[in-house]
């Protein structure tokens, strides 16, 4: 069996990563596979690369379609532009075709019809909202994805809806799995009307490897130059002051914490791990907060093992991969419950949820973490995400949904 994998990017952004570590994983169980991206193409008899401009064309025509807002540009994708990907050796030759995330000109409606009428074994994996709606990757309190987009704010509602048409008609007619990372983005996409009715497997992201995580908390904070005795809490993110992840949320929350214990003010570090995209943030953040900026795989796995708490303040999350190995490494999660971190965090089991989304609940939750919380053993906490989310674990549940 080979099986082929397309993503639009190898590793920009948590969906690509998640396909790469897959390919990785199935690779290691005995599976042939390979993975297309939109820059790794190779193209005609004497396999010349070529770099796509759809994604370019597909920007223009959405600005014209928004208005010229260039705040949501990349917040939606059209699919009018794309690669043909059938014409690859990679192509023909596989016996299962596996789409994850191939927005921003990989791939175009047209181009998923022709894949889906090939005649191989297709598999959709949903890392955001787009599958199942018009135009938009994170829907956020909308639920005009239900019906027929029309009311779109986005874009034009004409175009919204004719997408939404397109897209029914291409899903209809075809048989395809699919499959999601989380159970709450599967009850999302089970309201919409593009998927009613439709099987949803979910199967979760994974570990990059099984022995994820350094449990040794010392060691960590000795080789990063953190005190032994300090209250230490990670926040990270592609980019830290994306809004999406709520920096502020935090930032006040952690105002709050000190507020009821100030004897905690001069031993709490919060770590901010990730590139920032404007630089003001950095230079006006609290000097409890310390800003560590983009790091390579090792140095995030010591960061983590010298964090007594992951925190996560997002609008919204289709999976958490930064909890499960911030976890894996010893870190109590801490998180509001709006999204796939439910599917991770037992709340007071191995982490904290609230419901309600304020400063004030998210401070609770941090307070647990380094009271009560702190009585949670940290080999456990690793132990837990390694059987749940390995590489074995997560590989063998695709492998079964492709035989």
């Amino acid at each position: 069996m080979k099986v082929l994998l397309l993503s639009t990017y190898e590793n920009g952004g948590g969906a690509a990563v998640a396909a790469s570590r897959l390919l990785q994983a199935l690779r290691q169980n005995g599976v042939d596979a390979s993975m297309l991206c939109r820059t790794n193409i190779e193209y005609g008899p004497k396999r010349l690369r070529k770099q796509s401009w759809a994604c370019i064309r597909e920007r223009i025509e959405i600005l014209l379609c928004n208005g010229f807002n260039m705040k949501t540009l990349w917040a939606t994708d059209t699919a009018s532009y794309g690669q043909d990907v059938t014409t690859t050796q990679e192509f023909r030759e596989a016996d299962v075709i596996h789409l994850h995330w191939t927005n921003q000109g990989f791939l175009s409606l047209s181009e998923l019809e022709k894949i889906m009428d090939s005649g191989k074994r297709i598999v959709i994996t949903m890392h955001d909202d787009w599958y199942f709606t018009a135009v938009c990757h994170v829907a956020g309190g909308c639920t005009g994805y239900e019906h027929d987009c029309s009311s779109c704010c986005l874009v034009k509602s004409s175009k919204a809806q004719a997408i939404m048409q397109r897209k029914q008609s291409l899903y209809n007619s075809r048989n395809f799995t699919l499959t999601s990372v989380s159970n709450w983005l599967a009850g999302r996409a089970a309201k919409s009307s593009l998927m009613k009715g439709r099987d949803i497997h979910v199967v979760p992201n994974m570990l990059p490897r099984e022995n994820y995580g350094q449990t040794d908390k010392a060691a960590c904070r000795e080789s990063l130059g953190i005190p032994q005795e300090a209250k230490v809490i990670s926040f990270c993110a592609a980019k830290i002051d994306d809004p999406v992840k709520d920096l502020p949320k935090l930032i006040n929350a952690v105002e709050r914490l000190l507020m009821l214990h100030p004897e905690w003010k001069s031993d709490m570090q919060v770590r901010l791990i990730g590139e920032a995209k404007d630089h003001t943030t950095v230079r006006t953040l609290p000097h409890t907060f310390i800003y560590i900026g983009r790091v390579g795989a090792a140095k995030l796995e010591e960061e983590f093992g010298a964090a007594d708490v992951i925190a996560c303040t997002s609008v919204s999350e289709t999976f958490g991969q930064t909890l499960i190995e911030a976890q894996a490494s010893g870190a109590l999660p801490v998180s509001f419950a709006n999204g796939g971190q439910t599917d991770i965090i037992y709340h007071k089991q191995n982490g904290y949820l609230t419901d309600e989304r304020s400063a004030e609940a998210f401070a609770k939750g941090l307070e647990w973490a380094f009271t009560e919380g702190s009585k949670h053993s940290r080999t456990a906490l690793h132990d837990e995400a390694v059987r749940r989310f390995s590489p074995q674990a997560v590989a063998k549940m695709y492998i079964e949904l492709y035989d």
